[in-house]
C-alpha cells in the first residue's frame, strides 16, 4: 500500500482482519496506530479502543499460559517486547477511561472479562481480589435492561460470583440469578428449532 492510504480508518480495518485471525501482535499493532493517526481530520470509532483494550487482555493471558509462544512471539516481534503486565495494564487503563467517558454494558462486560482471565493467572488474595472485581463490573452489566437477559453477561456473573467461594451468596443475589436463568432458559425453549438437512 502506499503510505499515505494507511490512515485511521484502514489501520482499524486491518486491526479487524488480523484479530479474526487470532494475530494478536498485528491486530494490536494496527490499533495502536490507528489511535494514533486519529484527530480532528480523521476520527476512528471507540469500538477500535474497545477492541484494543480486549485483545491486550487476551494476548497477556496467552503469553503468561504459553511460554513457547512467548518465545515465538519475542523472536517475531524485533525491537517490540510483549509483556503481559504492561498489556493488562494498558487494557485496564484504556476501558475504565471508556467507561468514565461513557459507561455502557459492553464497556463493563469487558472490563469484567479483563479481570476474570488475569485472575486465572493469579492465586490467593489476587486472584479474589480480581474475582470481586469481575464479578461487580459483569453485574453492573447486568443490571442494564437491555442486556438483561444476555445469556453470556448472565454466565459470566454467576461463573465469577461462585468463583470466589469465600464470599457467601446472598439470598437476593441467588434470587436473581435463578429468574434470570429461568428467562433465559425459556427464551431458548421458544426459539424455533432448525433441522440441519444435508
Amino acid at each position: 500500500l502506499m503510505r499515505g492510504w494507511l490512515n485511521g480508518e484502514l489501520h482499524t480495518a486491518f486491526g479487524d482482519t488480523y484479530a479474526e485471525l487470532l494475530d494478536y501482535p498485528a491486530a494490536i499493532t494496527h490499533y495502536e496506530a490507528a489511535l494514533e493517526a486519529s484527530g480532528a481530520r480523521e476520527l476512528v470509532p471507540l469500538r477500535a479502543v474497545e477492541q484494543l483494550a480486549n485483545l491486550q487482555s487476551r494476548f497477556g493471558v496467552a503469553l503468561r499460559k504459553d511460554a513457547e509462544l512467548a518465545k515465538t512471539v519475542a523472536k517475531e516481534a524485533g525491537a517490540r517486547t510483549w509483556q503481559p503486565e504492561e498489556l493488562w495494564s494498558a487494557a485496564e487503563e484504556r476501558l475504565k477511561l471508556l467507561i468514565q467517558l461513557s459507561p455502557s454494558s459492553e464497556r463493563n462486560a469487558l472490563l469484567g472479562g479483563h479481570y476474570k482471565r488475569v485472575a486465572r493467572c493469579r492465586t490467593g488474595a489476587e486472584r479474589k481480589k480480581l474475582l470481586e472485581a469481575a464479578t461487580a463490573y459483569y453485574e453492573k452489566a447486568f443490571q442494564t435492561a437491555s442486556v438483561r437477559d444476555n445469556p453470556y453477561v448472565l454466565v459470566n456473573w454467576i461463573f465469577c460470583r461462585l468463583a470466589d467461594a469465600e464470599t457467601a451468596i446472598s439470598e437476593t443475589d441467588e434470587q436473581t440469578m435463578k429468574g434470570a436463568i429461568s428467562r433465559n432458559l425459556a427464551k431458548l425453549a421458544a426459539q424455533p428449532r432448525v433441522e440441519m438437512d444435508f
